[in-house]
């Protein structure tokens, strides 16, 4: 089972670290049995299996492709890596692969002795990169000014959010890494929907950065202008990126689909 703890990241060095030693264990158990072939499930690893293939994104189109096609792509490549590793270490290969919900900064290895996952590799960072530039569209793209602070917000579809007035409902978890989370409609959630959302989540950051002592619920209710609003190719992008997501367990609200998003602190 998948966990997101909160918008605090995994450090990439600690993931660079178990993605080296999960491929360094798996070329040393296929280069025992080279003249056999690799046991436990695995494929033959080539014979020069001490040559190292370096992990290249191709370059892929993004731009018309549906999220659940890129989801198609990423769940494809992961089941071939997975195909070509010890089946000792599938599990804490798909815990890298999956790690975060989409939107999540992925740092993969940078290279395998397989030229195979390698290829693989190359995709998923391919899928990842395009999605996390969508969902995260940098500094100079916000218009950030100096005093605009850059805000993640875990947004996810919650089928529990039903009613008729609340749109949706923005909630901050206390503790040291309390989640910014914004929870939409699962049945009928908008692009207006999510970028009132995200306003007033960056709204509440901005009058108190500091994590509430109890937990904050803000809901969103309904307007005359809410299904015109926000209707930038950004924000139906990302709607459609959340709808064809994974689901992760979010503590204190439960397991649903969500996607992490970055917006610039409101400044009204």
């Amino acid at each position: 089972m998948t966990q997101y703890r909160g918008p605090v990241l995994p450090a990439r060095t600690l993931e660079t670290e178990r993605w080296s030693r999960l491929l360094a264990a798996t070329v040393v158990a296929c280069v025992v049995a080279i003249f056999t072939g690799c046991t436990e499930g695995t494929a033959p690893m080539p014979a020069s299996s001490n040559v190292q293939h370096a992990v290249t994104p191709p370059l892929l189109q993004f731009e018309n492709s549906t999220g659940e096609e890129r989801r198609a792509q990423v769940s494809s490549a992961i089941e071939v890596i997975l195909s070509r590793l010890p089946a000792q270490q599938r599990a804490e290969a798909r815990a890298l692969l999956e790690n975060g919900p989409r939107g999540t900064r992925w740092t993969a290895p940078a290279s395998s002795s397989d030229p195979e996952i390698a290829r693989q590799l190359g995709i998923i960072t391919a899928v990842r990169t395009y999605e996390a530039n969508l969902l995260d569209p940098g500094p100079s793209r916000l218009a950030e000014a100096a005093d605009r602070p850059r805000v993640r917000v875990l947004v996810a579809l919650d089928p529990s959010l039903k009613q008729a007035a609340v749109r949706a409902l923005v909630v901050r978890s206390p503790g040291e890494n309390g989640t910014l989370l914004v929870l939409l409609r699962a049945a009928d959630a908008t692009p207006g929907d999510l970028e009132v959302a995200l306003k007033a989540a960056a709204l509440s950051y901005r009058a108190n950065p500091k994590p509430p002592l109890n937990e904050l619920r803000i809901p969103i209710r309904a307007s005359g202008t809410r299904s015109t609003a926000g209707r930038s190719a950004k924000n139906e992008k990302a709607l459609d990126l959340l709808k064809t997501s994974n689901p992760y367990d979010i503590p204190g609200v439960g397991r649903l689909k969500a996607i992490l998003m970055m917006t610039a602190a409101a400044t009204q």
